[in-house]
C-alpha cells in the first residue's frame, strides 16, 4: 500500500518549488484534494512531520496536517501542533496550539497560533521557559513575539515573567538569544539601594559587530550620590596579540562630596593593556614582544565604583603602569621598560619617584677559551624622575663569571664564581645632597659545594638537594654619593628625598649560606611532600649574625587535603618574623580553606586569619561563606555568607556581606565600612540581575 500510494503522489511534488516526500497508510482523492490518513509521514526541506491526517490541494500547493502533528526541524528544533498549514508556493506555515522546543538549550514556547515565511516565527499568545513543561518553575508571558531560528534570537512584547505562578514583573519588551556566541546587546543589570548612595542601577550593554574585537559600556546612576559611565574595547589585532582599552568617570553630587570630604569630585581613568609577541620579527635577527600595562586614575574609588559583588574592592595603594620593550637573539637580550607609579593614598604624586625609562643589555653565557669557565654581561640605565622634587640616571654593568665541575663520579657539585658591579649616578641640580655623584665598585666572589641525591624505596620515592657556599664582597672603590662615610642610602623605612630613594642594588655581605631541599613522589610521580630549609649567617657583623631561619613545607595529606607552611624564624630577637599558613580540603561537595599570615619585623605588622567555604548540600542547593579577621585592630576586616539554589533552567544566590572600602578625602586616606544584603537570580537561557542593599559607616579619622 505505501509504494503504491508514492507512485500515485509523485506528480503532484514536482509541480512545487521544493521537493516533498509522503509516507501514509491510506489515500484518497477528490478532484485537486488528496487526502492521506493512518501515520502519515512528510519530509519538505529540512523539516520532518508526522500528524494523523494530511491533506494536499493540488491546484493551490497547500498542505495542511491535522492532529497530533510532529515537527523535527533540522537537528535542534522539535515542535507539536493540532493544525499546521503550508503554503508550498510562498513557502509560508500556519501553525495552531504551538509547541517548541530547542533541543540544545531546553527552551520551549507554547503560543495559541503562530506564523512564518521562512526562519522567522511570528507568535501570538504564547510563553516560553527553560524549565521542564510539565511544572515550569518560571514562565515568560507574552502577547506578541518572533523567534528567528537562523539567528536563534527571540523578542517578545507586553510579556510578564512568573516565578512559581506569582508574577514578578511587567516587560513591555524584551529580547535574548538561544546560544552563548558573541552577539550585541544588554548585559545583566545590577540594582540597589544605599542608605547613602540611594537608589543604584546599572545597565550594562555590549556591542560585538566582528570576531576581532568588542565593546562593553556599563552606565550607572546612583541617585543620592551621582551618575557616571565605564566602558571597555577588547581586541585581537593578530595571531600573536591581544589587549583592551578602558575608561570612564564618575561625577559625585556636592553633598554626598562634603559628608565624606572627599578629594575630587570626579573619579576618572584611563588604561590599556596589551600583550604582542613577534612585534617586528620579520624584519629583525631575532624575535621581539611588546607588553602595555597603563593605568591613569584619580584615585581608589575609580576601580571601587566599578565592583559588582564587593569581593574586588581595590585595596592596594601602589598602582603600577608599565611599558616592556624586548628583542632576544641567540646571544644577546635588549629590553626598554617604563614603570609609573600612583599612590592612591596621597592627594598629589608629583613627588612619586618614577623609573622612566630603564634600558638594559644582556649578553647570554658563554664558555670562554673551550673551558668550563662561563661569563656573561648585563647593563641598565635608569633614569629616576620625579615632577618636584629629586631626580638622577644611574648606570649599572654586572659581569660574573662561573667554573663548574663534577666530583667524585657527579655526587658532589663545585662552583665558583666571581661577579664584578659597577654603579654610578648621577643626581639633576635640584639634588639637596652634599654629593650630586656617585660612584660603586664591588667586586665579590663565591665557592659553593652542592649534592643532588635520589632514592626509590616500595612506595614512594626521594630526592634530596644540600648545597653549602661562602661568598664575600670586596669593595673596592666608592667615591661621591656612595662613600663610606654616606651611609643613608642604606638605611630602611626610607621617606620621600631621603638618599635611600637611591639605593637600588642588593647590599651583599661576607657570609655562609646553607640550603636543603627535599621532595619526596609516590608511585606515580605526583609529588606528596616538599621541605625547603635555608640559613645564612654574616661574618662580618658585631650583632645579628644570623639571617632568619626560613622553613617551608608544602604537604598533600591525602588527596582532599594540602597543606602549606613558609615560616621565618628571627635568630636576633628569638621569635617568628613571618609566617603564611595556608590548610585546604576539596571534594565534590565541600571546598574549604583557612589561612594565616603574620609579620613583625622592622618594615610590617600584621597578623591576619582567613577562611574560606563552599558546601553543596545536594545537587541544588549549596552555602558560602568567607571570613577575614585582622588580631592587630581586633576587628574583621570583612565577612560574607550566603545560599544558592541552581538547577538547570534558573539559579538564585543570597548573601550578607561586611567591608572596609578604602577613599582619599582631603585629609589623606580613610575607609568606609560597607553592610551588604545581595540577591542574584539568572533565568537561563535569558540572563538576570543582581539587587543589593548596602548601609555605610564612614571611618573618619
Amino acid at each position: 500500500m505505501h509504494k503504491l500510494f508514492l507512485l500515485l503522489f509523485i506528480p503532484f511534488l514536482l509541480l512545487s518549488k521544493e521537493p516533498v516526500e509522503f509516507i501514509a497508510g491510506t489515500i484518497s482523492t477528490a478532484g485537486e484534494i488528496v487526502e492521506a490518513t493512518d501515520g502519515v509521514e512528510v519530509l519538505y526541506q529540512d523539516n520532518y512531520i508526522s500528524a494523523k491526517r494530511a491533506t494536499y490541494d493540488k491546484s493551490g500547493e497547500l498542505l495542511e496536517l491535522f492532529g497530533n502533528v510532529r515537527l523535527l526541524k533540522g537537528e535542534r528544533y522539535y515542535m507539536l501542533g493540532e493544525h499546521v498549514s503550508l503554503d508550498l508556493n510562498k513557502n509560508e506555515q500556519k501553525l495552531d496550539e504551538l509547541f517548541l522546543q530547542d533541543k540544545d538549550t531546553k527552551l520551549w514556547i507554547s503560543a495559541a497560533s503562530a506564523e512564518t515565511n521562512g526562519s522567522e516565527y511570528s507568535l501570538h499568545q504564547s510563553m516560553l521557559s527553560g524549565c521542564s513543561p510539565e511544572n515550569p518553575k518560571w514562565l515568560l508571558r507574552f502577547d506578541e513575539g518572533t523567534f528567528n531560528m537562523k539567528d536563534k534570537w527571540v523578542e517578545v512584547y507586553g510579556a510578564t515573567l512568573n516565578v512559581s505562578d506569582v508574577p514578578i514583573v511587567y516587560l513591555p519588551y524584551a529580547s535574548f538569544p538561544l546560544d552563548r556566541s558573541r552577539r550585541s546587546g544588554l548585559l545583566r543589570p545590577r540594582m540597589g539601594i544605599s542608605e547613602d548612595e540611594g537608589l543604584f542601577f546599572q545597565q550594562p550593554f555590549y556591542l560585538a559587530p566582528d570576531t576581532s574585537w568588542d565593546l562593553e559600556v556599563i552606565p550607572q546612576i546612583r541617585s543620592d550620590r551621582g551618575y557616571g559611565a565605564f566602558a571597555k574595547l577588547r581586541f585581537v589585532d593578530s595571531a600573536t596579540s591581544h589587549g583592551w582599552i578602558g575608561g570612564g568617570a564618575f561625577k559625585e553630587k556636592d553633598r554626598y562630596r562634603n559628608k565624606y570630604f572627599l578629594e575630587n569630585s570626579v573619579h576618572a581613568g584611563l588604561e590599556a593593556y596589551y600583550d604582542r609577541r613577534h612585534l617586528f620579527d620579520s624584519s629583525l635577527d631575532g624575535s621581539d614582544g611588546l607588553f602595555l600595562d597603563l593605568h591613569l586614575i584619580d584615585d581608589a574609588d575609580y576601580y571601587n565604583l566599578q565592583t559588582t559583588d564587593g569581593y574586588d574592592t581595590q585595596t592596594s595603594t601602589i598602582i603600577t603602569s608599565r611599558i616592556n620593550y624586548y628583542l632576544e637573539r641567540e646571544t644577546d637580550y635588549f629590553g626598554a621598560y617604563g614603570k609609573y607609579f600612583i599612590d592612591v593614598s596621597k592627594q598629589s604624586n608629583s613627588d612619586t619617584l618614577q623609573l622612566l625609562p630603564s634600558l638594559q643589555y644582556h649578553r647570554y653565557s658563554r664558555v670562554l677559551n673551550d673551558i668550563d669557565l662561563m661569563y656573561s654581561f648585563d647593563y641598565r640605565f635608569k633614569n629616576h624622575y620625579r615632577k618636584e622634587g629629586i631626580g638622577g640616571t644611574q648606570q649599572e654593568v654586572r659581569v660574573p663569571l662561573h667554573y663548574s665541575k663534577s666530583l667524585f663520579d657527579d655526587y658532589l657539585q663545585l662552583d665558583i664564581s666571581n661577579t664584578l658591579y659597577l654603579s654610578t649616578i648621577n643626581f639633576d641640580s635640584s639634588t639637596p645632597f652634599v654629593d650630586d655623584k656617585g660612584l660603586f665598585l664591588r667586586n665579590s666572589y663565591s665557592v659553593g659545594l652542592s649534592s643532588d641525591l635520589i632514592r626509590a624505596y616500595d612506595d614512594y620515592a626521594h630526592t634530596l638537594h644540600l648545597s653549602l657556599a661562602y661568598s664575600k664582597p670586596e669593595v673596592s672603590l666608592t667615591d661621591g654619593f656612595y662613600s663610606q662615610e654616606n651611609r643613608l642610602y642604606e638605611q630602611t623605612n626610607c621617606q620621600v628625598g631621603e638618599p635611600c630613594e637611591f639605593s637600588t642594588f642588593e647590599r651583599e655581605e661576607e657570609q655562609v649560606s646553607f640550603l636543603a631541599r627535599n621532595y619526596f613522589y609516590d608511585k606515580s610521580g605526583n609529588e606528596f611532600l616538599y621541605h625547603r630549609l635555608k640559613q645564612v649567617v654574616y661574618l662580618d657583623r658585631s650583632f645579628n649574625d644570623f639571617e632568619d631561619l626560613q622553613s617551608e613545607l608544602r604537604y598533600r595529606v591525602v588527596d582532599n587535603i594540602s597543606f602549606f607552611n613558609d615560616i621565618f624564624y628571627s635568630h636576633e630577637y628569638n621569635k617568628i618574623s613571618r609566617t603564611a599558613t595556608v590548610l585546604s580540603y576539596e571534594n565534590d561537595d565541600l571546598e574549604f580553606d583557612f589561612s594565616h599570615v603574620f609579620q613583625d619585623d622592622l618594615t610590617h605588622e600584621g597578623n591576619y586569619f582567613r577562611t574560606r567555604i563552599e558546601y553543596d548540600l545536594d545537587n541544588k542547593y549549596s552555602l558560602f561563606g568567607f571570613y577575614t579577621y585582622d588580631y592587630e585592630e581586633k576587628e574583621a576586616r570583612n565577612w560574607g555568607l550566603g545560599w544558592v539554589m541552581s538547577r538547570r533552567c534558573w539559579s538564585y544566590s543570597i548573601g550578607y556581606r561586611e567591608e572596609t572600602r578604602p577613599i582619599l578625602t582631603k585629609n589623606g586616606a580613610d575607609s568606609i565600612f560597607d553592610k551588604t544584603l545581595f540577591f542574584q537570580i539568572q533565568l537561563l537561557p535569558l540572563g538576570g540581575f543582581e539587587y543589593d542593599y548596602t548601609k555605610s559607616d564612614f571611618r573618619g579619622r
